[in-house]
């Protein structure tokens, strides 16, 4: 613990996540500014003595604080249950698709996504800039202002995703193309550009490879993943263009 007390001594900020396997005394915990337990030694044992693996384990304990709720290995995880909650709602361990899998493809209400956290101040995006129309094979640049409205200087990620609108084969809801952290001061704002290259913006058709189709495209940028239930004050911005020309093919597996 030596080594915590030469961080204390530099008076930097300091959050400690703590993985208790027993009860835990901790001297110096009024110098810490966060601290984060995650599982206990109970819950942990809980979790691995039950779900399923013999008829009479029966599921696994609820943790509230985290937000599990009960599953079973040989139902939730095995066989798939959309109906299990969050926790466990995804598709049987041997179906290899990518349906319901991933913040890509996820059908169901993430507890926590992209973005989602604690911040000391709070920050706003505008003025989202692109072009309204790119060729095949092009990439699109686009840029946001973002501005610290909080009390606090502070760090935020903006980040931008991608989205189909009338591709012709199974496409991602959202593909993450791209993130940026800046440091703010109160009330200062700053540009954020991100690059979209034609790669991140093909789709995979079979048989055929990596291609840019043509057709209508969304962008969001913000500091969070957007249309969430689950989310951050801070706005999302977003903008539609179109991508004119033929089809192109760009990649493919050999």
């Amino acid at each position: 613990m030596s080594a915590v007390w030469f961080v204390f001594a530099a008076f930097v900020p300091t959050a400690i996540c703590i993985y208790p396997f027993q009860n835990t005394s901790l001297p110096w915990n009024d110098r810490v500014d966060d601290l984060v337990n995650r599982l206990t030694v109970d819950e942990i044992v809980g979790q691995l003595s039950h779900g399923g693996l013999s008829p009479k384990a029966g599921p696994t304990p609820p943790i509230d604080r985290l937000g599990i709720k009960p599953y079973s290995w040989n139902t939730e995880c095995l066989g798939g249950d959309s109906e299990a909650g969050n926790a466990t709602s995804f598709p049987p361990i041997t179906n290899y698709s990518m349906v319901n899998r991933t913040y890509r493809y996820f059908e169901g209400v993430p507890l926590y996504p992209f973005g989602y956290g604690l911040s000391f101040s709070a920050f706003a995006y505008n003025g989202i800039t692109l072009n309204q129309s790119i060729h095949v094979g092009d990439n699109l640049t686009v840029s946001v202002t973002v501005k610290n409205l909080g009390p606090y200087d502070g760090d935020e990620v903006t980040q931008a995703y991608l989205q189909w609108l009338n591709a012709s084969v199974l496409t991602p809801h959202l593909q993450l193309v791209g993130f940026e952290r800046n440091s703010l001061r109160v009330g200062e704002q700053r540009q954020v550009q991100f690059t979209v290259t034609s790669s991140q913006m093909a789709v995979y058709v079979e048989d055929k490879g990596f291609i840019v189709e043509p057709g209508p495209m969304r962008i969001y940028v913000g500091g969070q993943q957007p249309n969430q239930e689950t989310h951050m004050d801070s706005n999302v911005l977003q903008g539609n263009f179109t991508i004119v020309g033929q089809s192109k093919l760009i990649g493919q597996y050999i």
